[in-house]
């Protein structure tokens, strides 16, 4: 990621930026993507999908919502945030559920995906600082209390 990105870049107010490399091989079988936190300046600036696992190398559906999914962590956006909601008798799992979940539920894979954020995501996006959400802006994990509260739900 670090190597190929643009170096003259600079990211000045509310000018950001996210990156998400494609991968097309993978040694574990069981992981969608990741985020990238190096615990420095470039922390939570990149992220990568397997595109060679087999789950998003079969369903184009669960290659864009991982790419969403890993996108959302890039705006420092957790698992447990994720909420579901019903539609037309069907839960849904929002955006940063994890696959497993969705896969594992009444209604299950695809029926239950969903590309919605739900009320902690649209929080998290809407009223934390710039620094908590905001690619590079902290370290992932970094947020304030309210956030760290949907966390015992």
């Amino acid at each position: 990621m670090t190597s190929h990105r643009n170096p003259s870049f600079v990211e000045t107010g509310t000018k950001m930026s996210a990156y998400l490399v494609i991968v097309t091989n993978s040694d574990d079988p069981d992981t969608l993507g990741i985020m990238f936190d190096s615990g420095t300046s470039d922390a939570r600036l990149g992220c990568a999908v397997f595109y060679g696992q087999a789950l998003i190398n079969a369903d184009s559906t669960a290659f864009l919502r991982t790419s969403a999914h890993e996108l959302g962590h890039q705006f420092n956006l957790h698992h447990l945030d994720g909420t579901t909601y019903v539609e037309n008798g069907v839960t849904k799992f929002t955006i940063m559920n994890q696959t497993g979940t969705i896969q594992d539920s009444v209604g299950g894979w695809p029926a239950a995906v969903s590309f919605k954020f739900g009320d902690h995501e649209t929080s998290h996006l809407s009223n934390h600082p710039d620094s908590n959400v905001k690619p590079g802006g902290s370290n992932f994990s970094t947020c304030n209390t309210e956030h760290q509260g949907w966390h015992t739900l």
